[in-house]
């Protein structure tokens, strides 16, 4: 069914929510409403800030440094920012995401913190952004 024909049946409310996330007349995907792996903007905000701190302290920082996890939860991750020696090796990994009411990472962030754990013997920094 066209769109027009959707919009005529939810009323004119529909149209002005419609119209202000994508657009009348474009097409809505889940693209445009999730920000995907980089994060939406308080996410991007922290690995900013965590990326600053780790030059500020002599370390290179690489943003999505990607991981071979073989044995985790999956087979690659990408920690949100690496801490890189003058040899390019990695020295710390860190993690950037929401946090629970109890102030533990969120579930996805703790598998990826052990998986990354588990393949480099680092313990990656947890930094919440709410």
């Amino acid at each position: 069914m066209a769109i027009a024909g959707v919009l005529a049946r939810l009323g004119s409310g529909a149209v002005v929510a419609l119209a202000r996330l994508g657009g009348f007349g474009e097409e809505l995907n889940a693209c445009r409403l999730r920000p995907g792996r980089l994060g939406g903007p308080e996410h991007r905000a922290k690995v900013q800030a965590v990326y600053n701190d780790v030059k500020a302290r002599g370390l290179t920082p690489q943003t999505e440094y990607h991981i071979k996890t073989p044995l985790g939860k999956k087979s690659k991750r990408f920690a949100d920012v690496a801490g890189l020696d003058d040899a390019g090796n990695s020295v710390e990994f860190h993690q950037v995401g929401r946090q629970t009411k109890g102030r533990r990472p969120v579930s996805r962030e703790r598998q990826a913190i052990d998986d990354i754990r588990n393949a480099t013997g680092i313990d990656p920094q947890f930094h919440p952004y709410n």
